[in-house]
C-alpha cells in the first residue's frame, strides 16, 4: 500500500492522496490497522464515497481519478490482495503472449510488489506486435481501443469472474460492496488510479481473449488497447464484428475514431515502433560497450528499451551530453508535436545529469500542456534549481489552467516539497488557493498544508483561526496538521480540544505532539 501511495503521483494518473491522512494513520499504525480490520470482520465496514479528480491528457481529454479515504483503499487493495492468487492463476495463460498490462511478476506476485514496471509491459506488447506484423502470413491488423474502459465494467459480470475463479467469498462480498457505492452509474465502472482496479480489469477481460484465442485469432492486448493480426481482409472483417460483439456482451465498445483494418507493412510498423528506434540509436555507444562486457547479446535489435533504460540509468554519465541535446532538438524543438515517449526519455536522462538545456521549454509548456506536467515537475524537482520556482507560481495563478484544478494541486505539491522558503509573489498564490471558497477542498488542502510549512506567522495565525469553523473530523485533523510551527502552548491547547474525536482527531494531537517544534 505504502508503496503504491508513494509511486503513484510519479506515474501521471490521476491521483490526490489526502492531505495528512496517510502520516495520521502511521502514528499509530498497527491500532489504526487492527480497528480497520475490526470493522471489516463484524462486518460494520461502510465504503466511503469517491470523488473524481480529472488529470489532463491529450487532445484536451481528461482521465478520471479516484479520490478515496485511506481506509477504502487499504481494504479495496486487500480485498484484491486476497483474491490474487486466483487471478494469478487464471491469467497466468496469456501472460507475456496475448496480455501486457499489468505484468506479475512471476516468481513472487503475492509478496510486497505485484506487478512490473508498468513499461516493461509496453515494452514486450511492442515487441510481440512487430514480430506478428512481420509475419508473412499477416496481411491486415486490426487496432482496437475500448472507448472508457474502466468506467464501464459491469460489476455484476466482474462479481460473476470473481466467483468463477474461487475467489474468497469474504474478499468477493467486500469488493462487491466497494464498487457499487463507488459506481458512477448502476453496476458500471472500476476507480482508475488505483492498481487493485488495474488487476480487475485485467480478470474482467480474461474471457475476452481466451475467447478470441479460441475463435483462431492470433491477437495482443495491453489494458483497453488491442491489436489482431489477420491473413486476408476477410478475416479481418470477420475478427471484427467477433470483437464488437463480444465486447458488447461485457458492456463494453470500441472508439470508432481509433478502430480500424490496416494493412500490414511498414506504415504500421513505424506506428507500432513508436520512439523505440530512436531511444536504441541514443544508447548506441553505450549497447556497443555493454555487448564486449557481455552484459546485453550481440543482437541488439533483441535488446527491450526497458533494459536499456535499467541500465544506463546507475551511471547516466556515460551518455555523451550533446548526442542528447542534438535529440532534444531534432525530436522536440524541431517538430510541431513531440513524441511523448522520447519527451519522456529526454527528460529522464536531463535530470540523471542536471543538464538544464529542457528547461526553457518545459517552462512555457507548463501552462499550455498541462498532460506533461508530471515530467516536467519531476524533471524540475530533480534540478533542485530554485529560479524554478518562478514559471511554477506563474503556471499556478494563470488562466489556462482554471479549468485543471488537478494540475494546480500538483504545481503546490511541488513548492511544498521542493522550496526551504517562498517568494512573495508564490506565498500569495499559495494564500489565494488555500482560501478560496470556490477551490476543491483537495487543493484547498494542499495549499493549507504549504502555507503550514512555508508561510509566515500571520499565515499560521489564520489557519488556526478556521479550526472551529472547519466541519468534519478529518478536515479539522488536516488543519491541525498544518500548525506544528505554531508557538507551542496555541498549538497544544488546539490539539486538546480535537484529542477526544476519534479517529482522526486523537491521531492529529499525536502528530502535532511529535512534529511540532520546541518554539516557546
Amino acid at each position: 500500500m505504502v508503496d503504491e501511495l508513494v509511486e503513484q503521483p510519479k506515474s501521471g494518473r490521476a491521483f490526490v492522496e489526502n492531505e495528512f491522512e496517510r502520516e495520521l494513520a502511521e502514528t499509530q499504525l498497527d491500532q489504526w490497522l487492527k480497528d480497520l480490520e475490526t470493522t471489516v470482520v463484524a462486518e460494520h465496514y461502510a465504503p466511503g464515497a469517491v470523488e473524481l479528480c480529472g488529470a489532463p491528457k491529450g487532445g484536451d481529454l481528461i482521465r478520471p481519478g479516484a479520490r478515496m479515504a485511506l481506509s477504502d483503499r487499504v481494504v479495496y487493495t486487500a480485498a484484491v490482495g486476497s483474491c490474487l492468487p486466483r487471478i494469478v492463476a487464471a491469467t497466468k495463460w496469456s501472460q507475456r503472449t496475448v496480455d501486457f498490462a499489468p505484468l506479475f511478476h512471476a516468481t513472487r506476485p503475492y509478496q510486497r510488489q505485484w506487478v512490473l514496471k508498468p513499461f516493461l509491459g509496453w515494452d514486450l506488447w511492442t515487441t510481440q506486435s512487430l514480430r506478428r506484423v512481420d509475419r508473412k502470413s499477416t496481411k491486415y491488423v486490426i487496432t482496437a481501443d475500448i472507448a472508457g474502459f474502466f468506467e464501464n465494467v459491469s460489476l455484476k459480470r466482474l462479481r460473476h469472474e470473481l466467483v468463477r475463479i474461487g475467489c474468497p467469498e469474504l474478499a468477493v462480498k467486500l469488493l462487491s460492496l466497494c464498487l457499487n457505492k463507488w459506481a458512477l452509474v448502476d453496476d458500471r465502472s472500476l476507480p482508475q488510479g488505483v492498481l487493485a482496479s488495474d488487476i480487475l480489469a485485467k480478470l474482467y477481460l480474461e474471457s475476452f481473449d481466451k475467447r478470441l484465442k479460441d475463435a483462431g485469432y492470433v491477437h495482443v492486448r495491453y489494458a483497453d488497447d488491442i491489436r489482431v493480426f489477420c491473413r486476408s481482409h476477410f478475416e479481418a472483417r470477420r475478427g471484427l464484428v467477433l470483437l464488437t460483439e463480444m465486447l458488447r456482451e461485457r458492456g463494453l465498445t470500441m472508439q470508432t475514431a481509433k478502430t480500424r483494418i490496416r494493412p500490414a507493412g511498414d506504415e504500421l510498423r513505424r506506428e507500432f515502433e513508436g520512439a523505440v528506434p530512436a531511444i536504441r540509436d541514443l544508447n548506441r555507444e553505450f549497447i556497443d560497450e555493454a555487448v564486449d562486457a557481455d552484459v546485453l547479446p550481440a543482437d541488439r535489435s533483441s535488446v527491450p528499451v526497458s533494459v536499456i533504460d535499467d541500465l544506463i540509468e546507475p551511471d547516466p554519465a556515460r551518455m555523451d551530453p550533446e548526442v542528447l541535446r542534438r535529440a532534444w532538438q531534432k525530436f522536440v524543438l524541431d517538430v510541431d508535436e513531440p513524441n511523448r515517449s522520447m519527451f519522456r526519455y529526454l527528460l529522464r536522462r536531463f535530470a540523471a545529469t542536471r543538464d538544464h538545456v529542457a528547461v526553457p521549454y518545459c517552462s512555457s509548456r507548463l501552462r499550455s500542456n498541462p498532460e506533461a506536467l508530471t515530467e516536467i515537475l519531476r524533471y524540475f524537482a530533480d534540478l533542485d534549481e530554485r529560479t524554478l520556482e518562478a514559471p511554477i507560481t506563474k503556471a499556478l495563478t494563470s488562466r489556462e489552467l482554471e479549468p485543471y484544478p488537478y494540475s494546480r494541486y500538483l504545481l503546490l505539491g511541488w513548492l511544498g516539497r521542493n522550496r526551504p522558503t517562498l517568494r512573495a509573489t508564490s506565498l500569495r498564490a499559495v494564500r489565494a488557493h488555500a482560501m478560496g471558497v470556490h477551490q476543491p477542498d483537495y487543493v484547498r488542502a494542499r495549499a493549507r498544508a504549504v502555507l503550514g510549512k512555508l508561510g509566515d506567522d500571520s499565515d499560521l495565525d489564520h489557519l488556526a483561526a478556521l479550526l472551529p469553523g472547519t466541519p468534519g473530523p478529518l478536515e479539522r485533523a488536516q488543519l491541525l496538521c498544518t500548525l506544528t510551527r505554531l508557538e507551542r502552548g496555541r498549538r497544544n491547547a488546539l490539539a486538546a480540544r480535537l484529542k477526544n474525536e476519534e479517529p482522526w482527531g486523537s491521531l492529529a494531537h499525536a502528530y502535532v505532539r511529535e512534529h511540532g517544534g520546541s518554539n516557546a
